[in-house]
């Protein structure tokens, strides 16, 4: 049992009932394996109501040799300023008293941005292990992922909220085809990252091959393609685009940078798991494998970006070029009024001295 009082320097979620914004129907995934070695997989959709109920016979269960509990709530991303806890006060009590999940993981997706970190679900208790994953990059995989395990039992209980409703079934169908290894307390994170690094790959060549018709119509590409025909671009929104994809560069540089830190700090995790088993060396390698994905894109990101700038510089010199141009047309246009102006300005002179009335 957890102890009912725990340290934390953090204002408690039960002071503030207001950032509690319960979902009512949630995805739970059951993996087990009985005493004669076979694993069964199950996916239910459960009420907010029903969950403490079933977080307390998940811990009751004697007949399996090992075992994964699942809680998956589904949330639709919305630009707000004030992030909320996805479960009623009764669904957070259950998950501490059962689960042993302390506060501070359901503080920690309110104050801060990507991260991960262990934590101790019960003090003193070696058995016991926790870990907490944070996203806010990865656009649909913005989420939070807590875990904890118990080495004595093999027990996993997890928690995955934030996910965008049409990934549920991905994260389904990667923890259905790994539902073997599922007793291994870092598989759930990993998985998660998988789909986080697919998502965030995909929408940085998105971004690069908004780029590629900027590049191609400014003609810079000349090197590798110098046949080309160029035909000078409408400048009108240029600056507008390029500004835009110099933001979203940016935005992509810290998704991939803090991407790559929790892929560290999950190897660094496997790497202290001993004895080494074909399981785990096997999962230090896909995020290795994870690694060298992260670290081509942000190379084509990196040359996106410097590219951009180069091309806003340029941009801006063509149309200082054109406003020169604009300049010197309309002082000529200026010159030719005043030779005008002087041509008919003696006789308009003269006109208008004999006109005047002599007294």
């Amino acid at each position: 049992m957890a102890s009912t009082t725990r340290f934390s320097l953090l204002d408690s979620w039960a002071a503030n009932l207001d950032i509690l914004e319960p979902h009512d129907i949630h995805t739970t995934i059951h993996i087990e394996q009985d005493k004669d070695s076979k694993v069964s997989f199950k996916e239910t959709r459960i009420t907010s109501g029903a969950i403490p109920n079933m977080c307390e016979m998940a811990r009751t269960d004697k007949d399996a040799t090992w075992l994964l509990r699942l809680v998956v709530t589904p949330q639709k991303y919305e630009r707000v300023q004030t992030r909320r806890i996805p479960y009623s006060e009764a669904t957070i009590e259950a998950f501490k008293q059962h689960w042993n999940i302390p506060d501070i993981c359901f503080q920690a997706p309110l104050q801060t941005e990507t991260c991960c970190f262990q934590f101790s679900p019960i003090a003193c208790d070696p058995a016991w292990s926790g870990f907490f994953l944070h996203l806010t990059y990865g656009l649909s995989f913005t989420s939070t992922v807590i875990i904890t395990h118990n080495s004595d039992t093999r027990s996993t209980f997890g928690v995955y909220s934030g996910v965008d409703p049409s990934q549920v079934s991905h994260v389904v169908e990667k923890l259905c085809r790994t539902q073997s290894h599922a007793f291994q307390p870092e598989l759930v994170p990993l998985c998660i990252m998988d789909l986080a690094v697919t998502q965030l790959r995909t929408f940085c060549y998105k971004t690069y091959s908004d780029f590629l018709p900027i590049r191609e119509a400014m003609g810079i590409n000349l090197y590798y393609f110098p046949a080309q025909n160029f035909q000078s671009p409408e400048l009108t929104h240029m600056p507008q685009k390029l500004t835009a994809l110099i933001n979203v560069a940016a935005g992509n540089a810290a998704a991939l940078q803090s991407t790559s830190d929790i892929i560290h700090y999950l190897g660094r995790i496997l790497q202290a798991v001993q004895p080494p088993t074909q399981l785990v060396v096997d999962m230090r390698d896909h995020l290795a494998f994870l690694q060298q994905i992260l670290d081509g894109t942000r190379r084509k990101n990196e040359y996106m970006r410097e590219s951009v700038q180069g091309i806003v510089q340029m941009v801006y010199a063509v149309l200082q070029q054109k406003d020169n141009e604009l300049n010197h047309r309309y002082g000529a246009d200026m010159r030719m009024v005043a030779i005008v102006t002087l041509l008919f300005l003696p006789g308009t002179f003269v006109a208008t001295l004999f006109s005047a009335s002599c007294e």
